[in-house]
């Protein structure tokens, strides 16, 4: 049966649409004929004209008419109809000025618009004056253990304008909309106005008794309860007992724990960053080649032999010239001035018999007599300046160029200066050497300080001392702070172990602060223990030429200064090593290059290359900083590492305790302790020790507390700056990276005063707001709207400025039904309700049901502009079909007038030709007389300026009853048009 019914339908269907396009080509194909009738006649009584003028002239003239006449009633018909609606839609704009201007001047409306925001105003302060003591209890709980500092008072922030708009409110904007919909910005901005009055009546009843804001004391304990459950309740302890812990502990070793997961792969990474070998290649050599002669060499020397600078060589030796040479000048310089050189330390009494030694200084000090022969005091004086200052320089021959001379006493203060240690300056071989470098002048010649250098390297030949080799390990950052670890025995006591990390911190603390390039000061401070010690003996050689001494100073030859840095990261190698079985630390990691590093079944790191495989000695402190970067659960703090070293961990867990593989360097002394910490160990200890025992947090952390977890979100900047900073740091944290959380909590109390942040603005909406479509607006629009609210950008509103945010989310704009109210009961404009459907549906554009200020403004545009217009051109009988029905009409009483003729001049024609004459003037006059006629019946007579006068004039007086304006709109319309006709 339903089968059988369901094919009847069909036929049916068929049937009907089959009929339609029966009809369809029928009604085209009479169209078509008459078309064709009609213009094979015309064409008939046209060339018919031509042909026989007698017979159809009256035809043609009959034709010339209806076309004349029909052209000229249409053009003025058009240009009546474009005046009017050009001047419509100008009126129009002005109508709706003055129909809402009217309305927004109700003392009705204005006055319930003052009682409520009296209302709100009052709700507002009460409110504001109910927070401290809904949260009394709260504060008091926040800052039982937060410092003393932030136990204050929080600020409420006053609003200047509880009813401030929140769409359109600045002229830019209106401007920017009146020219977008072609009206007047005054209009646009009486719309606004309009529309604000109407949200204002319409929110009128949330602050009444039973409203959703009617009660301050529902709403501040409402408030605190929101503040309270959504974020300061995590910072305080629960009540429960004692073993129990804050809510922001436990997402703090959430994100720790998280954190942790990454660590293999963070220390891949890090390892990739700090052994890139071709990279520590590079700088080995700039060191070697370049840095040390050209920067630290060339710094020291010209120290040196500086006379301004306090203790140079130039400077010791130029204050015992003056001294000694006007004490002891007629004594003794005058007859030998050879001796003031002795006596300043230039050289030994028994080098100046030298002949070469006294021939140099001999012409230096002829250069300064007199022509008589005489030398004074201060010729004596110069003659030093000249040895030793390189800016005095002077030639010893008119052929030779200015020299000066660097003496042995000046280079033991260089060499102290670059920090040669007492196994590096052997008195004895240096004297030997510097005989040797100066071919038994026992005085260095020199043109530049590069010379000077290049001396120096000579000694070393060209290979590096310790404090160089320390300088470079600490540019390089490959275990720069070796000696920097706790040193206390496994058995010492606690107080015994803590003492030893904090004098190890000191002493990492020192390195840190010196200036890489101080050789002097690296050596003092970077102290090497003893398996250092024994692998740099292993790699430096003695120099050559030392001539059966006992005592042999040791330089690192350049090509094993990278051997040398490798000792010191991994292990020595041997066939067993090569047969481990190994897996990637981290097979997660972002760069291919972090798959290098892997681990052996003792956890034990390992470099694998191809064709070759290196165990890891362990993490060095310089590594562990990279670490620590890279994660925000560990602040970058040396004395965390140091922590680390010195943590003994339970005698159980056999693989923090030496048995890892990671096996420190073999030690000479029982003192001896690993530069290096197990991966595995320092696992252990931040999960089981530091993680356990932290109370507190770097700002990365918090931040992710309170916006991620919390849903708090208040501006980095903002968190940072007037949050975290504001707490005091915490003692012995190197960076001041740290703060308490029990301060945080108390420092975000005083910051957000008595506030709410979005997300729990969004709570106390759902509360507030009943469900249905306005609770699902506001929570859509809310994230828009408190940014506009919140200006100074603190992602907190204060009490009186969440009302007001509260306020307008529960009345977001005007409904279809407040719309259709408003437009016949307030202003009582008859528009059907279809239309109004229509206009209401195409101009809310979000698609929310409701309407807001630029949506409002624009839907009554369109409703004004679109659907009066066509009713005011009916009322003046310019519409388009009324038009087309007059001419039609003028026209066929034409026609009829013509045919009268026509049958008058065929009854009374006498036989002549006279007929066909009288015919075509007959009917010329008829349709002279029917044209003006028209033109007077219409007012056509007059000229075009005076006409549309006229119209103007007509309009005013229809459209105030097809509008509907009243008696004030109506005298404001008028008075809005005087003054445009005024300016």
């Amino acid at each position: 049966s339903s089968s059988s019914t369901t094919s009847s339908s069909s036929s049916v269907i068929a049937m009907f649409r089959m009929f339609d396009r029966v009809v369809e080509h029928t009604t085209a194909g009479l169209l078509g004929i008459i078309v064709l009738y009609a213009t094979l006649v015309l064409l008939w009584v046209i060339l018919g004209s031509l042909i026989r003028p007698a017979d159809l002239m009256p035809y043609a003239i009959m034709v010339g008419v209806v076309w004349t006449l029909s052209h000229s009633l249409l053009t003025k018909f058009k240009s009546m109809q474009q005046f009017a609606a050009v001047r419509t839609k100008s009126m129009l704009d002005h109508a709706l000025h003055a129909i809402f201007s009217v309305r927004s001047k109700d003392p009705g409306a204005l006055k319930r618009i003052e009682e409520n925001l009296l209302k709100f105003k009052a709700l507002q302060e009460e409110v504001c004056i109910a927070m401290p003591n809904a949260e009394a209890e709260l504060k008091k709980k926040l800052f039982v253990k937060a410092a003393p500092l932030l136990a204050q008072e929080p600020s409420q922030r006053k609003v200047a304008s509880p009813t401030e708009k929140l769409d359109l409110s600045s002229m830019e904007e209106v401007n920017v909309l009146a020219k977008k919909l072609s009206l007047r910005p005054e209009t646009v901005s009486v719309l606004v106005d309009s529309f604000q009055h109407a949200i204002a009546l319409k929110r009128s009843g949330l602050c009444s008794e039973g409203g959703g804001m009617g009660s301050a004391a529902a709403m501040s304990a409402l408030f605190a309860e929101v503040r309270h459950s959504t974020l300061f309740s995590h910072f305080l302890k629960p009540d429960d007992g004692p073993e129990y812990e804050p809510t922001v502990l436990m997402l703090l070793r959430k994100l720790q724990n998280q954190e942790m997961e990454n660590l293999d792969k963070v220390v891949a990474r890090s390892l990739t960053r700090c052994l890139d070998w071709p990279r520590i290649s590079e700088e080995v050599e700039t060191f070697i080649t370049t840095t040390i002669a050209d920067r630290v060499i060339n710094n020291v020397v010209e120290h040196a032999l500086s006379p301004v600078v306090d203790g140079s060589a130039a400077g010791t030796v130029m204050v015992a010239a003056y001294e000694l040479v006007y004490l002891k000048f007629e004594s003794t310089y005058r007859s030998n001035p050879l001796q003031m050189f002795v006596d300043c330390s230039i050289v030994l009494p028994e080098e100046i018999k030298l002949e070469e030694v006294h021939h140099v200084l001999s012409t230096l000090v002829d250069r300064q007599r007199s022509s008589e022969g005489h030398i004074s005091a201060q010729g004596l004086i110069q003659a030093m300046r000249s040895l030793c200052l390189p800016g005095d320089a002077v030639a010893l021959t008119g052929a030779s160029e200015p020299k000066s001379y660097f003496w042995f006493t000046a280079l033991i203060q260089v060499l102290q200066g670059l920090g040669w240690n007492n196994d590096e300056t052997v008195k004895r071989w240096l004297e030997i050497r510097w005989k040797q470098l100066t071919d038994g002048l026992c005085l260095f010649p020199y043109s530049s300080t590069r010379e000077v250098n290049a001396l120096i390297l000579k000694l070393s030949g060209g290979g590096l001392w310790q404090a160089a080799a320390k300088s470079l390990l600490l540019q390089t950052g490959l275990c720069g702070y070796v000696g920097c670890s706790s040193n206390a025995p496994p058995s010492a006591s606690k107080e015994e172990r803590k003492k030893s990390v904090q004098d190890a911190g000191t002493k990492a603390k020192e390195i840190q602060e010196a200036d890489a390039f101080n050789l002097q000061v690296v050596g003092e401070r970077c102290t090497w223990t003893s398996e250092v010690e024994d692998l740099w003996k292993a790699l430096a050689v003695p120099r050559e030429d030392s001539q059966g001494l006992d005592r042999i100073p040791h330089f690192l030859p350049s090509h094993c200064v990278t051997k040398f840095l490798e000792s010191l990261i991994y292990l020595p190698s041997d066939q067993e090593s090569q047969e481990v079985d190994l897996k990637p630390l981290s097979r997660s990691s972002d760069d291919f290059k972090d798959l290098v590093w892997q681990v052996g079944p003792d956890r034990s790191l390992w470099h694998v290359q191809p064709g070759r495989r290196r165990k890891l000695r362990g993490i060095w402190l310089e590594l562990a900083m990279e670490v620590f970067g890279l994660m925000d659960c560990i602040p970058d703090d040396i004395d965390l590492y140091l922590q680390c070293q010195a943590w003994i961990p339970d005698p159980h867990r056999a693989r923090f305790s030496g048995a890892s593989g990671a096996q420190p360097l073999q030690s000479t002394g029982p003192s001896s302790v690993c530069h290096v910490l197990e991966l595995e160990k320092l696992r252990a200890w931040l999960t089981s020790v530091y993680f356990k025992q932290n109370t507190h947090c770097t700002f990365i952390q918090f931040k992710g507390i309170v916006k991620t977890m919390l849903e708090c979100d208040i501006p980095d900047k903002a968190l940072q700056e007037d949050v975290f900073d504001r707490c005091p740091k915490i003692e012995d944290d190197d960076k001041g990276e740290l703060r308490c959380l029990y301060d945080l909590g108390a420092a975000l109390y005083r910051y957000t005063g008595h506030g709410l942040w979005c997300s729990a603005l969004g709570m106390v909406a759902k509360r507030i707001l009943p469900a249905g479509p306005i609770r699902k607006i506001a929570t859509s629009s809310l994230a828009t709207s408190f940014a506009k609210m919140d200006k100074d950008q603190r992602g907190v509103l204060q009490p009186s400025e969440a009302l007001e945010l509260l306020e307008n989310l529960a009345v977001p704009g005007l409904t279809c039904d407040d719309l259709t109210r408003l437009m016949r009961e307030e202003l009582g404009l008859q528009v059907p309700t279809p239309e109004l459907n229509k206009y209401f549906t195409l101009m809310d554009v979000n698609g929310d049901g409701v309407l807001q200020s630029d949506e409002f403004v624009q839907t009554l545009r369109f409703l004004m502009l679109d659907f009066f217009p066509h009713r005011i051109m009916r009322s003046m009988n310019l519409s388009m079909k009324q038009i087309s029905a007059f001419v039609l009409l003028v026209l066929v009483v034409i026609m009829l007038l013509f045919l009268l003729v026509t049958l008058v001049v065929s009854l009374f024609k006498s036989g002549s030709s006279m007929d066909s004459v009288l015919h075509g003037g007959f009917s010329g006059i008829f349709g002279v007389v029917a044209k003006r006629l028209s033109d007077e019946g219409l007012g056509f007579e007059d000229t075009m300026a005076n006409l549309e006068v006229k119209l103007e004039a007509l309009l005013v007086e229809v459209m105030a009853p097809v509008i509907g304006l009243s008696k004030p709109m109506l005298d404001q319309f008028k008075r809005l048009l005087a003054n445009l006709e005024n300016a």
